[in-house]
């Protein structure tokens, strides 16, 4: 409703865990559940905060559901929302391995080897996807699947046919 009324932007991002089902079946549910939290503090660590004090998270992650997380980046438009997509998605690539496998460790003191951690992302915006928050939900779920039929570890705007951004060149996931 803030938004709507001031007439800001906004985006919204849709992630999912890609092929997290093999994951949780080839090492348990124990190791899934850590697999998740460790997206999850990668997301936290990299979401904006304000600069005052006390310090509050500007941007909102949270689990929208099984192994899909939503960020929503208030005061975001589509070309900033796109670029904060692809920056989380290079960080869970490149550090999500090693965080899921120490956190394992840790754990239940089992190693985890050549675990490929990546997500498919879908980013809406406000207000050219859509103004009411069923269609910003709906497109950036849309693109987040699309991400996934074009190949996993990938970021896709909402009505973009192919991937934007350097993940465009990606292979493994």
């Amino acid at each position: 409703a803030r938004w709507k009324r001031y007439q800001q932007p906004l985006s919204l991002l849709i992630l999912d865990v890609d092929d997290f089902k093999k994951f949780n079946d080839e090492y348990g549910h124990l190791a899934g559940d850590s697999f998740l939290k460790s997206i999850a503090e990668i997301m936290q660590n990299h979401i904006r905060r304000s600069e005052d004090v006390p310090s509050y998270e500007v941007d909102i992650a949270c689990r929208y559901g099984g192994e899909e997380f939503a960020i929503i980046l208030p005061e975001a438009s589509s070309p900033q929302g796109m670029i904060a997509a692809e920056r989380l998605r290079g960080r869970i690539e490149t550090t999500g391995p090693l965080a899921v496998a120490e956190r394992i460790r840790q754990q239940i003191e089992e190693e985890v080897r050549g675990v490929a951690v990546t997500v498919s992302i879908g980013v809406s915006s406000y207000p050219e996807h859509g103004v009411e928050i069923e269609s910003l939900i709906r497109a950036a779920d849309d693109a987040m699947y699309r991400a996934k039929r074009g190949g996993k570890n990938r970021v896709f705007m909402a009505g973009q046919e192919s991937p934007g951004g350097p993940s465009s060149r990606r292979t493994n996931g």
